[in-house]
């Protein structure tokens, strides 16, 4: 299939993982080089302060995806009166539809950040046909082959709004 319009901030975001991440590189690189990799080497706990300090280098390095969800659904009951209010509700739809590609994402969209039914109240309620229009997109990325998505979506009658927009 052909790529879907994700930003290429987005895609990078993506492809950061263990192996590509230079941080992990750097860790690995220095785990290595502590160990000849022949004789045994005895592991000890780890001491609080230094528990403590690699806590807090491997959470600054990996996003709270709950927590980035709960902002962008957030973003979703802002007001739209202006043209920068607009763009950032466009802007968070857009990520939102980059995240739930993923169908755990799309579940958890409504499980952990109650998005769902802001997004498909966005269908009715909008004036501006961009929003409608990405509103429109998360819910169908969202119920696709994923029936707890769908009954919740039909909880919402969202297909009926889906169909009031092609009226």
């Amino acid at each position: 299939g052909g790529w879907s319009r994700k930003t290429k901030k987005t895609f990078l975001q993506e492809r950061r993982n263990m192996a590509d991440n230079p941080m992990y590189k750097a860790i690995l690189k220095w785990s290595l080089s502590q160990t000849d990799g022949i004789s045994s080497t005895e592991v000890s706990e780890m001491d609080k302060e230094k528990r403590e300090f690699l806590d807090k280098v491997m959470s600054s390095m990996v996003e709270d995806e709950s927590k980035t969800m709960k902002e962008l659904v957030a973003a979703l009951s802002d007001p739209e009166d202006t043209i920068e209010q607009v763009r950032a509700k466009e802007t968070a739809l857009e990520e939102l539809v980059d995240r739930c590609d993923k169908i755990d994402y799309a579940v958890a969209l409504h499980s952990f950040a109650n998005g769902l039914f802001p997004t498909i109240d966005l269908l009715g309620s909008s004036k501006h046909g961009s929003i409608r229009s990405l509103a429109a997109e998360l819910v169908a990325l969202c119920v696709k082959d994923n029936p707890p998505c769908q009954a919740w979506a039909f909880e919402r009658d969202a297909l009926k709004l889906l169909l009031d927009l092609h009226s």
